[in-house]
């Protein structure tokens, strides 16, 4: 049961065992999840407001901004279509007649692609470049168009709020709705997810902040509690992200003679100083790796073929190629190394992760033995390795050798070696 932080009765969403951990998370919070988020909504959505929301997912934020805006509309882009499933059932069970569901991804360009989905954490699939798919087969195919022409095909004449959480799209997204941005000058609200930004081809936090500054140079760092921080740099929106780890950035265009609804919040956010961004680092005594510093080497790899639900190890060197330690020794987000399956079916399967032994220097490396399950399902499966800052991130676009990959058959029984 959601309660979203205005007056209003609660609302139930619907979910299966990928929602699991989303449905716990805001069950630990009592229902107030998504609440910066939520509490930035009631202030730039007017009663009346169009708002498009990129990735949708079931509508944790859809269906909560619709029931909020009575007179407006909510248009929610959701690729997946189990999730988009949930999220009409989700719509009709809230009696909401304002929200459209558009099942296409946004994206850099119009077309199709292909996305990847941890089988544990729906909200987690992206768009996945084909050459990451390579020799593995290819999942579903989903429709991506550019919000130019998604705007255009659907006769878009009001956007007051635009959000993005598109697992690492939003740059590419951004640049290829100039038109659209720049004709209706929204609100724009996209994800900083720093590892997603970077495995989908964008250099990291600070040019997202780059993209948004292009059309709407007021730009913020959200807070959990819907605080904002004026945020006036590139590195200054990398400070934040490394101390406040996966955040939102809110972007509005500049005040234009007497400002009013997302502008004037810009307006009054925009008195926040530079100090305050700078103020949170290291916060809580966690650094989040948000920049390329990882590399792996293939020490020695698995058989080339495997049976189902065999195990072995993948041995690699793990090297630190950063400006500070990597530890696997913190109490708060540490690293590890794991493996992982990106499945024939489009979904990705993970084996128990090693926590480093001990610290890693700048400059260093670590031999490392990474605990190999086959999957269940037989197929010409890929299997990585990557290091992981837990209940952060996976770190696998974090420089040009973050990743190891290689495809494995994967044989119904015993395989021998």
């Amino acid at each position: 049961m959601l309660h979203p932080p205005w007056r209003g009765r609660p609302l139930r969403l619907e979910g299966g065992p990928a929602e699991a951990s989303l449905f716990s998370e805001i069950a630990r919070h009592r229902g107030r999840y998504g609440g910066g988020v939520l509490r930035l909504l009631a202030r730039v959505l007017p009663p009346d407001g169009v708002l498009v929301d990129g990735g949708a997912h079931i509508g944790l934020i859809a269906v909560a901004a619709a029931s909020r805006v009575p007179a407006g509309h909510v248009h929610a882009i959701e690729p997946v279509s189990a999730s988009a499933d949930l999220l009409e059932r989700n719509a009709r069970a809230a009696g909401l007649s304002n929200l459209t569901v558009h099942r296409l991804a946004l994206g850099g360009a119009s077309g199709s692609g292909v996305m990847t989905v941890e089988d544990a954490f729906s909200a987690g699939a992206a768009l996945a470049a084909p050459a990451a798919m390579a020799g593995a087969g290819a999942p579903s195919e989903v429709a991506v168009r550019t919000l130019d022409d998604w705007a255009e095909a659907v006769g878009l004449d009001r956007l007051d709020v635009l959000k993005l959480d598109i697992e690492g799209h939003e740059v590419a997204a951004l640049r290829a709705g100039g038109r659209t941005l720049r004709r209706l000058r929204p609100a724009i609200l996209a994800e900083c997810n720093p590892p997603a930004l970077l495995r989908a081809g964008a250099d990291g936090a600070g040019e997202l902040f780059e993209a948004l500054a292009e059309v709407a140079p007021a730009v913020h760092w959200l807070g959990r509690g819907g605080h904002l921080r004026a945020v006036r740099t590139a590195d200054q929106a990398v400070a934040l992200a490394r101390a406040e780890g996966i955040g939102d950035l809110l972007a509005t265009p500049l005040p234009a003679g007497r400002p009013r609804g997302p502008r004037a919040l810009a307006g009054a956010a925009a008195q926040r100083t530079a100090a305050a961004a700078s103020a949170v680092r290291g916060r809580r005594g966690v650094r989040y790796v948000v920049e390329p510093v990882v590399s792996l080497t293939s020490v020695d790899p698995p058989p080339a073929a495997m049976g189902t639900g065999q195990e072995c190890v993948w041995v690699v060197s793990l090297g630190n190629r950063g400006a500070e330690d990597m530890s696997g020794a913190r109490t708060r987000h540490p690293l590890a190394v794991g493996a992982r399956w990106r499945r024939t079916d489009g979904g990705l399967e993970e084996c128990p992760r090693t926590p480093l032994p001990s610290v890693i220097r700048p400059g260093s490396d670590m031999v490392l033995r990474i605990p190999v399950v086959a999957p269940s399902t037989p197929g010409r499966h890929v299997l990585t390795v990557a290091a992981v800052q837990e209940h952060y991130a996976w770190l696998d676009a974090h420089g040009p050798r973050a990743e190891l990959a290689m495809v494995v058959e994967v044989r119904p029984g015993a395989v021998s070696a």
